[in-house]
């Protein structure tokens, strides 16, 4: 990619160790730009950034627990860069530079952009309409959704472009904010193919297997995403004859563990469930290949990027319909779609795939070049490069 003159990007995001796909991203953004400054709020992960000229890490030495020092230390330091460096695409994640899309006129020459990766209005109208206000509150992680909303009306107020994941977000977020349509975006999620790629040996079962099918789910365990679905779906393949075991990989949310271990000894699949908690990335990759289904239900994301991984490392993949997850794949030509929460159409697909894992091999295969083709961090840089120009020939 060659560099277009008069586009210098200030870029953030939270961490570096949480968004190593996204920044490998803007790494290949960077190529087309005069320069792009990443912002992370901790700089926590390694990164070789040497063969990349045109982009400069910083890092704005977040302290754990301490947002308004946090806030203030971005916002600052952002200011700072702006001027230095003179900036004129200034592109928030997570709801961080509010306060400089606020004084935005000071800032000579300067578009405002904020990627939403959650919306939380949405989710507290439609997922946790049923827990009383109060409940949500208790809870620090669900209590944070009221903060993300209303960082979310004041992000939609004050910044030039807001971007969403994928075009069926863009109602959502209209549902609740007031926000005109020309400058709502959309720019996909990308996935490292270089990182999340297949195993070595990565041969089509044969058609019939008498062993266990390896499920696989990555995610927070709630029950917007299908925590109890997947356990219904454990006990339905134990009455058919099924055998099948479950790994469950992320943080438990806290209103979804008591009802979940009630079923899992309700059901007795309790042998057949493994909890394995948060684990790095390269433990991700691993239990990718080992395991035999990707399955994921949700009603609650923006556009969950660990569909693509799944994609991207060859497993087959059961997933709910939903817009960030749609957009992936509209023809169902790798992912198996369902509705969400349909234990029984999940457990005839499961079925399916154990009698006949060839076609479930080719599938996945295709999957493959699905991830490489329109979601890597190449493809989806010459989205962002696209999306810049159109803003820097607007100027």
């Amino acid at each position: 990619m060659s560099a277009s003159t008069n586009m210098r990007v200030l870029f953030f995001l939270p961490n570096l160790s949480s968004y190593l796909d996204r920044a490998r991203t803007l790494m290949e953004v960077s190529q087309g730009l005069d320069r792009l400054i990443l912002m992370v709020g901790r700089l926590d992960a390694a990164m070789d950034t040497s063969a990349y000229h045109r982009f400069t890490l910083v890092d704005a030495g977040f302290r754990r627990g301490n947002r308004l020092y946090n806030l203030a230390k971005a916002n600052w330091l952002g200011r700072k860069l702006v001027r230095s460096q003179a900036i004129n695409i200034l592109h928030d994640t997570f709801g961080t530079f509010p306060p400089l899309f606020m004084i935005k006129r000071y800032l000579r020459n300067v578009t405002c952009c904020s990627s939403f990766f959650t919306l939380n209005g949405w989710r507290l109208r439609h997922v946790w309409s049923d827990v009383p206000t109060i409940r949500l509150l208790m809870h620090p992680s669900t209590a944070m959704m009221y903060y993300g909303l209303w960082l979310e009306h004041l992000t939609c107020r004050y910044a030039d472009h807001v971007i969403v994941q994928a075009p069926g977000l863009v109602a959502r977020l209209k549902e609740y904010v007031s926000q005109p349509r020309a400058r709502v975006d959309v720019l996909a999620n990308s996935v490292d193919t270089d990182f999340w790629r297949p195993p070595p040996e990565h041969a089509p079962n044969k058609d019939v297997d008498d062993t266990p099918v390896r499920i696989l789910f990555i995610g927070t365990i709630d029950r917007s995403r299908g925590a109890l679905v997947l356990i219904e779906v454990l006990h339905l393949l134990k009455l058919r004859g099924i055998p099948a075991t479950l790994t469950m990989v992320g943080a438990w949310e806290r209103l979804t563990r008591g009802p979940a271990m009630d079923l899992i000894r309700q059901y007795g699949v309790g042998d057949q469930v493994l909890f394995a908690g948060q684990l790095p990335r390269s433990e991700l990759l691993d239990n990718f290949h080992r395991h035999d289904l990707f399955l994921y239900q949700t009603n609650n994301d923006a556009s969950p990027r660990v569909v693509l991984e799944a994609l991207a490392t060859g497993l087959p993949i059961i997933a709910s319909h939903h817009p960030g997850i749609d957009v992936i794949d509209p023809k169902g030509e790798s992912i198996a779609f369902t509705e969400y929460g349909d234990a029984e159409r999940i457990v005839d697909l499961v079925d399916t795939f154990s009698s006949n894992r060839r076609e479930w091999s080719e599938r996945a295969r295709i999957g493959r070049q699905i991830a490489v083709e329109r979601f890597s961090c190449k493809a989806i840089a010459r989205q962002y490069l696209a999306f810049y120009r159109s803003i820097a020939t607007s100027q």
